[in-house]
């Protein structure tokens, strides 16, 4: 399945339109060349198609499983969610950023205040950080399901940059921590 937000309207073979909410069945490797199509890059951990958080990493057989998302560094090459984001320098550049950051499921809550944040660096490796909530359009994510999770890419984080793969850094349960080796612009 894939999860298209509202700004991204497909025509389903009924010929109804899929809000944000809703998402279209099938085959996996059909969701990858969608992604391909649409600009993006595979997932990566540990450097091969191993993210299980979201879509463009490891392949699944099914043609119904798993239901979930594209992970943050690709929801944000896409621009979905767009008013739902914060970009922060690292820290101390601009004193850090505090806040709740809400699985992409919550999207349309209005609670959900933050579903994507990104750790723009003065280098070309930049951090992507989100709360990989496993309910509504990411019920069957298969990796870090309930955690925050955090991936990099090697620019920018759109499309203007061409073809981006992401790599997954971290996965964090509650009051967990991650210190990157090296974060530019601290």
């Amino acid at each position: 399945r894939v999860c298209f937000p509202s700004v991204f309207s497909v025509l389903h073979p009924s010929n109804q339109s899929i809000n944000k909410f809703s998402s279209l069945i099938v085959p996996f490797c059909y969701n990858s060349q969608v992604g391909h199509n649409l600009g993006l890059g595979h997932s990566n951990e540990n450097g091969d198609y191993r993210d299980q958080t979201g879509l463009m990493g490891f392949s699944y057989g099914y043609s119904d499983y798993p239901v979930m998302c594209f992970n943050a560094a690709k929801s944000w090459q896409l621009g979905w969610y767009s008013d739902k984001t914060v970009t922060v320098a690292p820290a101390p550049a601009d004193n850090g950023w505090s806040g709740r950051v809400y699985g992409i499921s919550d999207y349309g809550s209005s609670a959900a205040t933050t579903v994507l944040v990104k750790i723009d660096t003065t280098s070309d490796t930049d951090y992507y950080i989100s709360f990989n909530r496993a309910a509504g359009v990411n019920i069957d994510t298969v990796e870090a399901e309930n955690q925050v999770v955090i991936q990099t890419t090697a620019g920018e984080g759109d499309l203007n940059n061409g073809y981006e793969e992401s790599e997954l850094e971290a996965k964090l349960s509650e009051s967990g921590t991650f210190q990157p080796s090296t974060i530019p612009g601290r």
